[in-house]
């Protein structure tokens, strides 16, 4: 089996988990916005 088409073929996925405290909604969107969506939408426009 050539091992270079299975990596081309293979996927990284991240998983995060966040706790999200009461009343502290705003802080965790601002970074999120800004440092993970304009990645994520790149990709997208690289692809």
């Amino acid at each position: 089996m050539d091992k270079g088409i299975h990596e081309k073929q293979l996927k990284v996925i991240e998983l995060r988990q966040y706790t999200l405290h009461p009343h502290k909604r705003d802080v965790l969107i601002d970074p999120f916005d800004r440092e993970f969506v304009e990645t994520q939408d790149q990709l997208k426009r690289d692809k």
